[in-house]
């Protein structure tokens, strides 16, 4: 140790002078002047077991050897192997390249639940277009800053209760949960039970994924139109990225409302989709000219409540297609983590303008998101809310999963069931 500042200037000299061909050789006080002399006069300095840092001691020549280069050692975690035990745990692993076909899997501890928890063999967890960007490095920990979920992917989970925690109460073994409990792409996720609402009974299809894959949509929506909005009948409701998960969800919403629904979206088939899905007029989403269109549809009024995630431009010119006493509410965040400057002047017309983000929303009131979650879920074992159709990956192909939902499309679930999977 009380060498290790020489050996690590001489690496650092090797690194910044590599012709010098810099070497150490660590002598004792036993060490024979011949033993170093016939050091110093190995032919080639490297010769013949290219060592570029000795240690002589008692007559004897100590040489550290690379067995394995680092990229040689990285190749080697890399590879994956068949996990068949349906007992042993295994968790999402983010690769270095923060590519997301290069997502896999790699085998953790399984611990027991402590007091308030419960361990959850999951089934289904949903992916959106959030956790592709956090793989990614889009998103990181200063732009995460304040919410529930943080870094860690997926944000809507159900798994089965195998194990509870001491002081737990109103969960039994065999449950069927919703999880918001962080980290939940895991096979068996410890979760806070204050963070779990057991799935009602009389569902037919507990495991149907759209029921665990639409919650955040139908979250996100329901509270921008009926709690901030506050949209009433008669009212026109302007939803931008209408076939996306979001847009979907308050196509549904604003026309059990009884309010008419004027959608923008980016294609002639993402246009047709949304007209299917309940929307009475589409537009298209990348033309800075669709207030021009708003004020068509609505023989120059304007619309009463705007529903966007559109950056830049179209966020502006917002403020031009609603009507007095109108209400804006921001879904999505990309002028918000961009720090991008809005005109006081817009809201000279009595708006009322709102930014809603369900992730800050869990980690301020977890009780009122989680009461929430739990309505929703009633309207979709009922039949009000009719769940969004969903893409389902095996967890074998998660890598494929993060890779579809990249696109703000509709929602991907990655699938837990099956016995076996590869990990790292």
């Amino acid at each position: 140790m009380s060498h290790a500042g020489l050996a690590g200037a001489r690496r650092s000299l090797v690194a910044e002078q590599p012709r010098l061909r810099w070497r150490l050789i660590d002598v004792g006080p036993d060490t024979e002047l011949s033993q170093l002399i016939s050091e110093l006069a190995v032919p080639g300095a490297f010769s013949p077991d290219h060592t570029d840092e000795v240690i002589l001691r008692n007559g004897s020549r100590w040489a550290l050897v690379v067995g394995r280069t680092l990229p040689q050692r990285l190749e080697t975690m890399a590879q994956a192997h068949q996990l068949t035990d349906p007992e042993a745990n295994f968790t999402i692993d983010i690769p270095k390249s923060r590519i997301l076909s290069d997502l896999g899997w790699r085998r953790c501890p399984r611990r027991k639940p402590g007091a308030g928890e419960v361990e959850l063999r999951m089934q289904v967890v949903g992916l959106n277009y959030k956790d592709a960007i956090k793989v990614v490095g889009l998103l990181g920990k200063k732009e995460l800053e304040g919410t529930h979920f943080g870094t860690e992917l997926g944000m809507e989970g159900v798994g089965i209760v195998t194990r509870i925690g001491p002081g737990v109460d109103g969960f039994h073994i065999g449950d069927v949960v919703t999880t918001a409990a962080q980290g939940m792409l895991v096979r068996y996720q410890i979760a806070d039970a204050a963070l779990c609402i057991k799935v009602p009974s009389s569902s037919d299809s507990r495991f149907r994924p759209e029921f665990c894959t639409s919650m955040t949509a139908f979250i996100t929506a329901e509270y921008a139109l009926l709690e901030l909005a506050r949209v009433k009948p008669g009212e026109t409701v302007l939803i931008h990225g209408a076939a996306g998960g979001v847009g979907q969800a308050a196509i549904q919403i604003a026309k059990l409302c009884g309010a008419e629904v004027i959608g923008t979206a980016s294609t002639n088939e993402r246009r047709s989709f949304a007209l299917a899905s309940g929307a009475d007029y589409m537009i298209d989403s990348r033309s800075l000219n669709f207030v021009d269109d708003v004020r068509e549809l609505t023989h120059g009024r304007g619309v009463d409540v705007i529903i966007s995630s559109a950056p830049g431009e179209i966020l502006r010119h917002n403020f031009e297609a609603v009507v007095e006493f109108g209400r804006i509410v921001e879904v999505g965040k990309a002028d918000i983590y961009g720090n991008s400057s809005l005109d006081m002047a817009v809201l000279d017309k009595n708006l009322s303008y709102f930014q809603i983000d369900m992730d800050r929303f869990m980690a301020w009131d977890p009780d009122a998101c989680l009461k929430l979650e739990a309505e929703i879920y009633h309207k979709f074992a009922s039949g009000i809310y009719q769940p969004l159709p969903v893409e389902v990956f095996d967890a074998a192909d998660i890598g494929r999963a993060s890779k579809k939902c990249s696109a703000p499309a509709g929602p991907v679930a990655s699938r837990f069931v099956s016995s076996t999977t590869r990990h790292r």
